[in-house]
């Protein structure tokens, strides 16, 4: 090896040691190289989550809507029930032998007077549901967001549903919460408050910012018909 390439390998090597790199490049690179597991998209995505557990799942409307099924793939259920412009706020997860998150989420919903059947198991309704719309997940949350949340464990995947009155618009961010900071102090000698930071924040739609009753910064979504996106104060 000549003195240039064995400079490079050793800066190369140098690269590799930063703590944590090493692991997630080899994993990246096992799913990006194993044709195993480019043939397999369920492979695929377990893959691309490897690490993440779960999250946090919010789901809100932009008109009141009631008897609404979210249906994960085998139909298992999501959510359901009824929902309005404030979210409904729970946790999500996965295990070992699956996602974190849905693969998928059929959203269903009933007319008031279709016959409920069970809140345990599908189907939960008699008869053919009002809206019945299917839309992907777990492929859309982005790589970087996945790697930056490995990097730090200190943030929480954030999956925000919307629902329409005949569509489904997904979201996600990584929220921090850094909480008091004892190195910076107030005129009274307390430890500052710092509030929730949200990074990573895409998809469909994003919900407005609040402080005191007021809007500080618009929330928006996109039109899936129309394909404009439109601002919202909540």
């Amino acid at each position: 090896m000549n003195h240039e390439k064995r400079k490079l390998m050793q800066s190369l090597l140098s690269w590799l040691s930063i703590p944590g790199l090493a692991t997630f490049i080899t994993g990246c690179d096992h799913c990006q190289q194993s044709s195993a597991i480019q043939d397999n998209p369920d492979t695929l995505l377990k893959c691309k989550f490897k690490g993440i557990y779960g999250g946090e799942k919010r789901i809100d409307a932009l008109l009141g809507l009631s008897d609404v099924v979210l249906l994960m793939e085998n139909n298992w259920i999501f959510a359901a029930g009824v929902f309005g412009t404030s979210p409904s706020i729970s946790s999500y997860g996965g295990g070992a032998d699956r996602l974190p998150m849905p693969k998928f989420l059929r959203y269903l919903r009933y007319s008031s007077d279709a016959k409920f059947i069970t809140h345990h198991s599908w189907p939960m309704y008699e008869g053919e549901p009002l809206v019945d719309v299917t839309v992907p997940v777990a492929s859309r949350i982005p790589d970087d967001l996945l790697a930056d949340l490995r990097r730090d464990r200190k943030g929480l995947l954030r999956l925000k549903i919307r629902l329409m009155s005949d569509a489904i618009l997904i979201g996600w961010d990584i929220e921090r919460r850094p909480g008091f900071n004892p190195k910076k102090r107030d005129n009274y000698g307390h430890p500052v408050y710092v509030a929730p930071v949200h990074s990573f924040a895409g998809g469909d739609f994003r919900e407005a910012k609040i402080y005191n009753g007021k809007t500080v910064r618009k929330g928006w979504y996109i039109d899936p018909k129309t394909g404009e996106r439109i601002e919202t104060d909540f």
